[in-house]
Formats: structure tokens, C-alpha cells, sequence
């Protein structure tokens, strides 16, 4: 148990907005662990929420790959490529955080709109998401130097046109 807390304490900073990318080591291997646990988690998130087979299957896989390339692009065009390792370590661990307390969310979402508690629900719903946002900026502020809005204005624009891509793909959800 040592060894996840060990392991999950330094995305729960990052979330916190106590620490950055700067505070994780460059390692391929955390990398790559945090990939994985990043699809399984929304992967998970997806099959529960019931969402179609081709959707469900697929969107992990294309957010992962579409956030690698948007961060890779970003900060190699800034000339920061030396900061990439970390920036994309702390980017799906931290999603990781914020899916493990989203897809709760979202399945206790799906209930009734009259029923009790159903407004809470969509009001954290929709605070975890902006604090996603936040998260984003705060990882784009240590990694390129960026004011905070700067980029969670530059997230937020990654988000709406993964969701433009979504619908492109499959079109708008039921």
C-alpha cells in the first residue's frame, strides 16, 4: 500500500496545484505506466457508462495519442522538447486523479434529473472539470512557461476540439 502511495502522491500534488512536471523524474517506464493506467481508467469509465462499442473502445486510445501529439508539438516548437518526459507523465497522471473521481461521478449522473442530490452531482460534475482545465493550465504553466490562464485557455482549447474530433468520428452521443 506504501508503494501507491508512494506512487499516486506526487499526481495528487500536481492536481493540488503544490507541485509540476518539473518535480517527477524524466522516466519512460512511469511514462508508460501512466499511459496504460490513463486508457484503463477511462476505458473503464466508458463500458460503464454504457457508451457503443466502437466509442468506447476507441476514445481512450485517441485522447491518449491526441494528447501526446498536442503536448509533444507544443513544446517542441517551443524548443522545450528536454521537458517532454515529465510534461506527459504529469498530464495522464493527473488525469488519472481526476478520471478515478470523475467516473464516479458520471455513473451517479446517470440517475433520475428530479432525483435527490442530481443537481449536486452535476455541479461537481462540472467542478471537476473545470479543475481539469486548471490542472492542465497549471502543468502548461511549469513545463512552458506560460501564464496560468494562458494555458487553460490553451486546454480548454484542446478540449473542445477533441470533443470536435469526437463528433466527427461518431458522431454526437445519445
Amino acid at each position: 500500500m506504501q508503494a501507491l502511495i508512494t506512487l499516486v502522491r506526487p499526481f495528487l500534488l500536481i492536481v493540488a496545484h503544490r507541485a509540476g512536471p518539473e518535480h517527477l523524474p524524466a522516466s519512460r517506464f512511469l511514462l508508460a505506466l501512466v499511459v496504460a493506467g490513463h486508457i484503463s481508467i477511462y476505458l473503464a469509465g466508458m463500458l460503464a457508462l454504457d457508451v457503443a462499442p466502437p466509442r468506447a473502445v476507441m476514445l481512450p486510445f485517441l485522447d491518449a495519442a491526441t494528447q501526446a501529439a498536442f503536448f509533444s508539438a507544443l513544446l517542441m516548437g517551443l524548443g522545450l522538447q528536454e521537458r517532454l518526459l515529465q510534461t506527459l507523465t504529469a498530464v495522464f497522471g493527473a488525469d488519472i486523479v481526476l478520471n478515478t473521481v470523475s467516473v464516479p461521478l458520471a455513473l451517479f449522473g446517470t440517475a433520475e434529473p428530479g432525483a435527490p442530490g442530481a443537481s449536486v452531482i452535476a455541479l461537481v460534475t462540472i467542478v471537476v472539470m473545470l479543475w481539469s482545465l486548471g490542472v492542465k493550465g497549471h502543468i502548461l504553466r511549469h513545463a512552458a512557461g506560460f501564464p496560468y490562464f494562458v494555458g487553460v485557455a490553451i486546454a480548454l482549447g484542446f478540449f473542445v476540439g477533441f470533443l470536435a474530433l469526437d463528433i466527427a468520428l461518431y458522431g454526437t452521443p445519445s
